[in-house]
């Protein structure tokens, strides 16, 4: 979820230059994390389950399973 995060600031908030927008990637990148794993946690965050998100970010769903989890709910 910090990874979404990283690569959904606009380029203002990390700097004065548009050159430091940071991409998926990179963020996975400083996050050791995949790029597939930023991917699921924007589809989480888009979801606007707050509660999804909130057990996402406790740790208490995985990322790779949210999907699954924001599916069975919106059933």
């Amino acid at each position: 979820m910090v990874a979404v995060k990283i690569a959904n600031l606009p380029a203002s908030k990390h700097a004065a230059s548009i050159d430091a927008a940071v991409s998926q990637p990179e963020a996975a990148g400083m996050l050791n994390v995949s790029r597939v794993s930023v991917q699921r946690a924007k589809k989480v965050q888009e979801s606007g389950d707050e509660k999804l998100i909130a057990d996402v970010e406790a740790g208490k769903v995985t990322v790779s399973a949210a999907p699954q989890c924001a599916q069975a709910r919106s059933r």
